[in-house]
């Protein structure tokens, strides 16, 4: 049985900076910038939803709790999930 490999430098990947943060952050897509973005809390509740999404957003979250979150995406009809900390 073969080992399927991937060559990452074919996948472009969603920087988050900083990471942990204090609710305020940057996402940078790169070139394959997704159509809607979501983040979601640990419950699958969405606490962040962009449907006009730019290369490079800047994000304020500094009003939710302190805790992990996921960015969700979708590119090439995958999704996508990032881990986000948010640190007060």
């Amino acid at each position: 049985m073969g080992v399927l490999s991937i060559n990452d430098e074919d996948i472009e990947q969603l920087s988050i900076y900083p990471n942990p943060n204090n609710g305020l952050f940057t996402l940078d897509f790169g070139t394959q910038v997704p159509e809607d973005v979501f983040i979601s809390n640990t419950l699958g509740e969405i606490i962040f939803l962009n449907s006009q999404v730019k290369p490079i957003e800047t994000v304020d979250l500094s009003d939710v709790a302190a805790g992990v979150y996921c960015v969700i995406y979708q590119l090439d009809g995958m999704k996508q999930v990032n881990k986000l900390v948010i640190q007060q």
